[in-house]
């Protein structure tokens, strides 16, 4: 949902263009999705503040209005940003579930490379991989088991190379 500021902010853009800040065009400048009745809220105070009527031209728009423009398509970039992205426990969560996988693929006395691990794990734990923005690669692979060998939890990394069950 835009701030009242965020409106302000738009509505005082396409004024300094000369454009005419009707509520959807406000609407569609801020890029987002939003309610028409809270955006016509802040755009009805942004008339009132501003002294805007239709056929009138505002009497108190600020003079920095490209810098505030700016910064409000910053703020837009990273807030998609972070909404396309899957939040922190469901990676989390994933890549645990992933943990669990490997750890039953191992066998109970013996090793495993990273890459035969790779050729052992379900389609669509591969899949579900994308979704997170971090293919299964046996580097990867690696990487995330060395965390759990770090913490002492799941696995043991043997000189040869391969990996095994951390038992007890």
């Amino acid at each position: 949902m835009p701030s009242e500021a965020a409106v302000f902010i738009v509505a005082d853009a396409m004024i300094a263009r000369g454009e005419r800040p009707s509520l959807r065009a406000v609407l569609k400048r801020l890029a987002m999705s939003g309610s028409i009745r809270e955006v016509g809220k802040h755009l009805r105070a942004w008339r009132e503040q501003r002294g805007y009527g239709p056929g009138l031209a505002p009497t108190d728009v600020p003079g920095e209005v490209e810098d505030a423009e700016a910064e409000n398509s910053r703020k837009v970039a990273r807030q998609t940003k972070v909404e396309s992205q899957p939040d922190r426990s469901s990676t989390e969560k994933f890549w645990d579930h992933v943990m669990r996988e490997i750890f039953e693929i191992l066998p109970a006395t013996g090793t495993m490379t990273a890459d035969k691990i790779l050729q052992e794990l379900r389609a669509e734990t591969l899949h579900g991989a994308v979704q997170y923005k971090e293919p299964l690669t046996p580097a990867i692979l690696r990487r995330k088991m060395e965390v759990r060998i770090t913490h002492g939890k799941c696995f043991l990394r043997l000189e040869d190379g391969g990996y095994a069950r951390k038992l007890g």
